[in-house]
């Protein structure tokens, strides 16, 4: 192991894949948690004309070059490809809590698991995109994936694919100023701890699943012996098994919080023509004698049909 170290190709490979194909990665990773959570809202602002400040440059470039570093070392060290992802993420997960403005601030916590839930998304994203083509590759040119991960070249061009979905979801979140954070769905998930927790539960789960069946079908080749028809629908099925678990989950909270804010409307209505009838007769001449409390009656009728709306 330390003989490799001192070894020039092992020096320039990983300096080769650590500029090229790491780092646009990892910064990807970076870019769409670090939007998400908010940290670039002032792109939202008119007079803005710089995409970074000073401080964003080390808060950035620091998560992504420390992962960037670690994937590519362990790799070439042939560590376990599982190990390698998991301190990956782990270290750009900590590097960003590390380098965030968030000390001191009460709402820390919840910066925090915001940030998980969104780097486990961005995982699941680049994973899944590159099982969708890559095995191909390996079975096709029926190099391993060890193989293709030391050859540069072939890990570029073969990294392009994923690289172009990938940039073209920040370049949306940079158009769209994170109106995606806007939808019901993710207010209603971030409102509460347990639907936070259980959806960085899932999303983790399916990061794991992912780099395990990705290790599995390129790493070990369990599908060698398969027509190739029968392993296509192995691999795509295995994309969209993740895809489609999200989907049902994150479609049972929209039902969910759909079904309440229309029962919540329902309520808002009636106390509403409650509220306007009150005031209608208190505003009659006649029953002086209880005039103010019908009055207080509607004040807090409208007060809770404000909270419920």
């Amino acid at each position: 192991m330390f003989i490799n170290i001192l070894n020039f190709k092992f020096i320039n490979d990983i300096i080769l894949n650590t500029l090229f194909l790491s780092i646009p990665e990892e910064f990807f990773v970076v870019m769409f948690t670090l939007i998400l959570i908010g940290e670039f809202d002032y792109w939202r602002e008119e007079e803005c004309r710089k995409v970074f400040d000073g401080w964003d440059y080390f808060r950035v470039f620091l998560p992504v070059i420390l992962g960037a570093l670690i994937s590519n070392i362990l790799r070439f060290l042939n560590v376990d490809t599982y190990m390698v992802s998991i301190l990956t993420i782990s270290s750009i997960f900590v590097s960003i809590i590390l380098t965030g403005d968030i000390w001191g601030d009460s709402t820390a916590l919840k910066w925090i698991k915001k940030a998980f839930v969104f780097l486990m998304l961005a995982s699941l994203i680049t994973i899944t995109v590159e099982s969708s083509y890559a095995p191909f590759i390996i079975y096709g040119s029926g190099i391993s994936l060890k193989e293709l991960n030391d050859n540069v070249l072939m890990n570029f061009l073969s990294s392009l694919p994923t690289r172009v979905i990938q940039y073209s979801i920040l370049a949306f979140l940079f158009a769209k100023k994170r109106t995606l954070l806007q939808g019901k769905i993710l207010k209603t998930i971030f409102e509460s701890s347990g639907l936070t927790i259980f959806t960085s539960v899932l999303l983790s789960s399916n990061v794991i699943f992912m780099i395990a069946i990705m290790k599995a079908i390129g790493s070990e080749k369990v599908l060698s012996h398969l027509p190739f028809e029968l392993r296509a629908i192995i691999i795509i099925g295995t994309c969209i098994f993740p895809l489609l678990n999200i989907f049902i989950c994150f479609s049972s909270i929209y039902y969910v919080k759909n079904r309440e804010s229309k029962k919540n409307q329902m309520i808002v209505q009636k106390l509403n023509y409650l509220s306007n009838n009150i005031n209608l007769f208190s505003d009659s001449k006649k029953n002086d004698g209880v005039k103010w409390k019908l009055f207080e009656i509607q004040q807090e009728i409208s007060e809770i049909s404000k909270n419920l709306s």
